[in-house]
């Protein structure tokens, strides 16, 4: 199933028009995850930003706070 990851900071959305391929919601999160690791590795302003995760079917399957992610 494709999967996009829109990046929200609560007043614009950067849209994911390509998506990616992805076997299974767990996966897509998990690539979420990665995206949201990335921008906060970044050094930019991104702690406000949030990584969903919507399928092809126009569905959210989740959703993945910047601030949240652990990174190192």
């Amino acid at each position: 199933m494709r999967y996009f990851f829109p990046v929200s900071d609560g007043a614009k959305t950067q849209p994911d028009v390509k998506g990616e391929e992805i076997a299974s919601p767990d996966e897509a999160l998990a690539k979420a995850a990665a995206i949201a690791r990335r921008l906060r590795q970044s050094g930019c302003r991104y702690d406000s930003h949030v990584v969903h995760v919507i399928d092809e079917r126009h569905a959210q399957i989740g959703s993945v706070a910047v601030a949240a992610v652990r990174v190192g």
